[in-house]
């Protein structure tokens, strides 16, 4: 796979209005993609890459609800995949672990590198090409009881069965190596030396028949009870004119294939040689890759678009561990409202690539902390995004003032999500994907308040009540000065502006391309905010900016976190002290650091900016608010 991240899904999804639908349905009608399905004549709906080779990474241990899957078995490594690993796969699940409905349909089984680090892809040399022992040691990887294949047949009937679905199956490819030309000896399958040279095209097709038949021989042997093995993956991203008898072996492989009677797919990537011509070589289907998540540039999904429609190719879904920041975040949101924009969500064959195992760690990692990425590509394979998963929880409460009166227009922020209160002080946050999520109520000339409270699986908790009292706040630095200030690569200036208190805001301008830092010294009788509730900071943009906040004690531990900011108006940044306290939400600058620090020790506060170079970014107002009360009754 050629490899190379938007804010939270909620502000994306509702952005789409009356003229995207428009520009949908007109799209739709002209799209020329791979349609997806049947499933049940072996054609894929949505494909999930199953990275199954040699992986030293450590994987994360999953204990679904409700599934008798056995728990006995050891994990070789990364790519060895357990039956727990593919639950989160062959179903959606709410966050207790319980399947709710299936997921994917398909399931491609592939590795790029043997445990002797040798690959299967590319055109190698003789010390670098995986040889006929390596083709082997893939084969009784994926046909290991227990494990891969097997592991896949049997979280299939565990979830057919809780799902009430007895007859429910999944389709399943297995790529085929790349036997690469320079090999002058593949060797045999017991690893001794002196095999065939594979420079003659047809040695070359004689390994791949080999591999063919030795596939459909072990999977006879197994005979899983619930997955179809639809057909083969031709492993090689692209077919090169300049390797010697190269249209021989693809053209080979593939009739070799459909004559045992199975199917054979192909993804090349963006830029791959030959891409667009994958029918003349008589692929039964073929999936592009934009490549936006690993490569920068403009246009790529448009470019994959335009492609797959003129080529009748689908179009593969692309994340990796980038995700986990704000621009690989982005970019994968990319891919999704690309779907919706070029009809590409409905209308095509879909391909899933998510480097090793993704979308289970988004799932089971940090709380639940980016959950909903994890239901947002479930919704896109069922064709329903941008609206939430069915497994959604929302919250409900009211909002009063501290004479019990209704607060109307509070900001209600929870979970990725953000609303208002209505006239009489009602609010429904929707679209919460924990059990647990931290709510922050603010409104002008309260207190804010910030507190962690239940959701329930499928439906709401009962109703909250949030009481704001007037205004009680201690301003760490209102910038009125520079003085307990450092700047690193920016030009400071102090500014005037409707948000400023006292004699003015500082004023930064970022260089494009570079973090830019803002170091705040709070003087020594403000470095105590253990008495607050919050912590907060108003900001104000030209353009696109991401900010990060870190504090440090004066035990040298520190908190941050990442917030994205958009143009146009003040935004106030609230940091709740309790999650300062139990390091929630921590985003570390350095592995393995946990977040949590003594609020009551604060001698540092440090803003790292980054945005496109000439970006005003105007600073003011760092402040704790609610000392000393406690705001929430509790239903």
């Amino acid at each position: 796979m050629t490899t190379r991240s938007r804010r939270r899904r909620s502000p994306q999804a509702l952005r789409w209005t009356l003229l995207t639908t428009v520009v949908m349905l007109l799209t739709a009608n002209a799209a020329g993609y791979f349609p997806p399905g049947p499933v049940e004549e072996g054609f894929p709906e949505n494909l999930l890459l199953v990275y199954s080779g040699y992986y030293s990474v450590q994987r994360p241990d999953f204990d679904p609800a409700g599934l008798a899957l056995p728990t006995n078995l050891e994990r070789v490594d990364g790519g060895d995949w357990l039956p727990a690993d593919f639950v989160p796969y062959v179903a959606h699940l709410d966050w207790d672990g319980v399947p709710d409905d299936t997921f994917f349909d398909s399931f491609l089984f592939l590795g790029l590198r043997s445990h002797r680090g040798r690959a299967f892809d590319g055109e190698r040399e003789q010390g670098e090409a995986a040889l006929w022992f390596d083709w082997r040691w893939y084969l009784d990887r994926i046909f290991t009881p227990g494990k891969q294949i097997d592991a896949l047949d049997q979280t299939v009937a565990a979830v057919a069965e809780v799902l009430g679905q007895p007859d429910y199956k999944v389709n399943v490819y297995i790529m085929i190596p790349y036997p690469s030309h320079k090999v002058t000896d593949f060797g045999h399958p017991d690893g001794s030396m002196g095999g065939p040279s594979l420079l003659p095209v047809e040695n070359r097709l004689d390994m791949v028949r080999w591999y063919v038949d030795e596939v459909v021989a072990r999977w006879q042997s197994l005979q899983p009870g619930r997955l179809h093995l639809a057909g083969f993956y031709w492993l090689q991203e692209h077919i090169n004119p300049a390797v010697p008898d190269e249209d021989v072996l693809v053209r080979g492989a593939v009739q070799y294939v459909q004559d045992k009677g199975y199917k054979i797919g192909w993804i090349p990537w963006s830029g791959a040689m030959l891409a667009t011509r994958w029918a003349d070589y008589g692929f039964d289907w073929a999936i592009i890759q934009p490549n936006h998540m690993f490569r920068d540039g403009p246009g790529l999904i448009e470019l994959a678009v335009q492609r797959g429609r003129d080529a009748r190719m689908g179009i593969e879904i692309e994340l990796d561990g980038r995700v986990r920041q704000p621009d690989g975040e982005a970019r994968l949101y990319d891919y999704l409202n690309g779907g919706v924009r070029y009809g590409y969500v409905r209308d095509a064959m879909l391909g899933y690539y998510q480097d090793l195992d993704m979308l289970l760690r988004l799932y089971v990692e940090e709380s639940g902390k980016r959950r909903y990425i994890y239901d947002d590509i479930y919704a896109f394979a069922k064709g329903s995004y941008p609206e939430p998963a069915p497994a959604a929880a929302y919250i409900q409460g009211r909002v009063l003032d501290g004479e019990g009166r209704p607060v109307a227009g509070a900001r209600v922020e929870g979970g990725g999500r953000t609303t208002h209160t209505d006239a009489e002080g009602f609010f429904t946050l929707t679209g919460i994907y924990s059990a647990q999520t931290d709510i922050v109520v603010a409104a002008s000339g309260l207190d804010p308040l910030a507190k962690e409270v239940a959701t329930s699986r499928g439906g709401a908790t009962e109703p909250y009540t949030f009481v704001l009292y007037p205004a009680t706040e201690l301003s760490v630095h209102d910038f009125d000065t520079t003085d307990g200030l450092a700047g690193t690569g920016v030009g400071m200036e102090r500014v005037q502006s409707p948000r400023t208190q006292g004699d003015g805001a500082v004023q930064l301008t970022l260089q494009g391309g570079l973090i830019q830092s803002l170091r705040i010294t709070p003087a020594p009788e403000l470095r105590d905010w253990s008495r607050a509730q919050v912590a907060a900071l108003d900001v104000l943009v030209s353009d696109p900016v991401t900010v990060r906040i870190t504090l440090r004690d004066r035990r040298s531990a520190s908190y941050s976190r990442l917030f994205e900011l958009e143009p146009g108006a003040w935004r106030s940044i609230m940091l709740p002290i309790g999650d300062l306290v139990a390091g929630r939400y921590h985003d570390p600058i350095v592995a393995g650091t946990t977040g949590e620090i003594d609020p009551a020790a604060v001698d540092l506060v440090t803003l790292a900016f980054v945005g496109n170079a000439g970006t005003q970014v105007v600073v003011d107002n760092l402040r704790l608010q609610g000392l000393d009360r406690h705001r929430l009754v509790d239903p």
